[in-house]
């Protein structure tokens, strides 16, 4: 059970990036104060209906 749970571990990397975690744009639509700022997804859990994002 403990491999699994080490699994959820993310490491934190140069440049506000975490081991392992797809960086993707924030918003794109339009608006301006959001270009440029990327999310990462570290946890995110459908039974529990959430997700920690990491925003930068």
């Amino acid at each position: 059970m403990a491999k699994d749970k080490d699994s959820n571990i993310r490491c934190s990397q140069p440049d506000f990036r975490w081991q392992n975690v797809e960086q993707m744009p924030y918003k794109e639509e339009g608006s301006a104060p959001f270009k440029a700022i990327s999310r990462q997804i570290l946890f995110a859990d459908s039974a529990l209906r959430c997700e920690l994002r990491y925003i930068a």
